[in-house]
């Protein structure tokens, strides 16, 4: 019951291969790669009223598929994912630091969210709230992007600025958490955490591969 009017969906991390997905016995839909992850909207065929579901995989391993061991069958990790009928696409958190090369000179990093949603019900007024904590769970920065939200994806980007940085490298590999909330009407409806990392590299014909700024060798 508490699944009742939300969005209901599967995601399989990997399943090796040519993978059928059954719900109840009606096929779902089908994943013929081994190496990459899919999803399967369960939402119009799911039961609310606490009726017993039935999710079948059916998978196909031609041997020999592969010039190594590719193992057979769910591999990976298996969700199901339930939310709102507005919310964050599936992957739709996408982080990029622009120019970082130039602006840590000045002490600070750029943090680019750019958030991928949709209102699968109804278009509703949004706001995309993105937190950026550091490696010890401090608040380093916000931003907060307004839109429209509908049935076609929209992507809303903010800028957040992060001061004194902590870069990513080989021997600290310091990493962000970006928070990202969608509200609707001051009430959070959905929530993606995403890892990054701040770095910025370069190759030169002549002295190779740089890290940060730095020669590696």
């Amino acid at each position: 019951p508490s699944m009742a009017g939300k969005k209901v969906s599967i995601e399989f991390d990997g399943v090796y291969m040519d993978s059928e997905v059954y719900l109840n016995g009606t096929l779902l839909g089908r994943h013929p790669y081994g190496y990459t992850g899919f999803a399967l909207d369960l939402s119009s065929r799911v039961h609310t009223d606490g009726t017993p579901d039935v999710l079948a995989v059916k998978v196909r391993n031609q041997v020999p598929s592969s010039r190594w061991y590719s193992g057979s069958g769910i591999y990976r990790d298996v969700r199901l994912v339930v939310t709102e009928p507005a919310h964050v696409t599936r992957q739709g958190v996408q982080v990029t630091t622009p120019d970082l090369a130039n602006t840590i000179k000045s002490g600070y990093a750029t943090m680019r969210v750019a958030t991928t949603a949709v209102s699968e019900q109804s278009d509703v007024q949004a706001d995309v709230v993105s937190t950026v904590k550091d490696a010890r769970g401090q608040v380093v920065g916000t931003g907060t992007a307004h839109t429209a939200l509908t049935s076609q994806p929209r992507t809303a980007s903010v800028d957040v600025r992060i001061d004194r940085p902590a870069l990513w490298s080989v021997d600290r590999p310091e990493l962000y958490t970006v928070d990202t909330e969608v509200r609707v009407g001051g009430r959070v409806v959905d929530t993606v955490s995403t890892r990054t990392g701040l770095r910025y590299f370069a190759f030169d014909p002549n002295s190779g591969f740089s890290l940060n700024g730095v020669e590696m060798k």
